[in-house]
């Protein structure tokens, strides 16, 4: 169902006049909705990480297509500038899992996100974005 389906259903239920501003507002509302309840699916979809890591060549290209499926935004907005929360998610959930799985070097992940090396640890490591994954652990060291 679209979201225009949804406003009408919405108006002929509970009998409304919509003004611009009222239809504005509601399909905001319902845009905001249909990204939760997409988010919610893809958390369904368990995210596995294996303890064992690869040395076969991994093809960067192909890894970011399937993360960017994940998040519903394009490799190229993976790779652009963008803070858009879903862009940050899918850029850190990508790093994660490449580092973690395949333990490629945040400076071949830097260069293929169009990023400093340091973006990438922080992506990895201490990013709070709306990613599937959980930030890697980082242990702390106390000096004595």
């Amino acid at each position: 169902m679209t979201v225009q389906e949804a406003i009408t259903q919405i108006v002929e239920f509970f009998d409304l006049e919509l003004t611009d501003y009222s239809e504005k507002r509601l399909t905001r509302i319902l845009s905001s909705v249909e990204k939760v309840v997409h988010k919610r699916q893809v958390e369904q979809k368990l995210i596995y990480v294996s303890t064992q890591k690869s040395n076969e060549p991994v093809d960067l290209e192909a890894e970011a297509e399937r993360v960017s499926k994940l998040y519903n935004v394009t490799v190229e907005q993976m790779k652009s500038k963008s803070r858009y929360h879903d862009c940050v998610g899918a850029r850190s959930h990508l790093v994660r899992e490449l580092k973690l799985n395949r333990n490629i070097s945040f400076i071949k992940l830097g260069k293929f996100l169009n990023r400093d090396h340091t973006s990438m640890v922080h992506l990895c490591y201490s990013s709070k974005a709306n990613c599937l994954m959980k930030p890697l652990y980082k242990p702390k060291t106390i000096k004595l």
